[in-house]
């Protein structure tokens, strides 16, 4: 059997802008840190971000707000049909469940088997990786696991999982 792992940012949809203008509006709200660089890893960006002058959840609870309010700027990089004709689908993802799920609801609604985000696993842990590969779904070593990815994380994952990696970097 063929499954195929796909990662979220970057891979399936570009959500730069997106991304960027949610941490924007936490940055303003707050009047916070202005020479923070901004990009890649989202908890480390609002952890630099805040640098404890609030609540990190509630940090967390306005981008999500705000990256919801600017979700029409994401755009879909694979194309609908291409994903809704696959097999075997998994969607692993550093994202939270949160705008996980108003992405996929506006871009792939229903098009995945499995949904996994930074709420159940860390994309970072090959082994707790491979243990929800094996044990919830049931991926054996007969089958083949393609992996969709765009970063070195994915990549790295993709090695040690023993799955085949698509470089999906723009």
């Amino acid at each position: 059997m063929e499954y195929h792992i796909f990662d979220l940012d970057g891979t399936l949809i570009d959500t730069s802008i997106s991304h960027l203008l949610a941490l924007r509006a936490v940055q303003k709200e707050f009047i916070l840190n202005k020479n923070v660089k901004l990009g890649g890893d989202l908890k480390k960006n609002i952890y630099h971000l805040v640098q404890n002058k609030i609540d990190f959840s509630e940090a967390v609870r306005i981008y999500q707000r705000y990256f919801i309010q600017n979700i029409d700027k994401a755009v879909p990089l694979f194309s609908e049909v291409f994903i809704k004709n696959l097999r075997n689908t998994i969607l692993l993802t550093g994202r939270d469940y949160v705008t996980t799920q108003a992405l996929l609801n506006k871009f792939f609604p229903n098009y995945f088997r499995f949904i996994f985000t930074s709420d159940d696993c860390d994309k970072e842990n090959p082994e707790q990786i491979q243990n929800v590969l094996r044990h919830i779904i049931r991926i054996n070593t007969y089958d083949t696991v393609q992996y969709w990815g765009d970063s070195i994380v994915d990549r790295r994952l993709a090695a040690k999982i023993g799955a085949i990696y698509n470089d999906r970097s723009i």
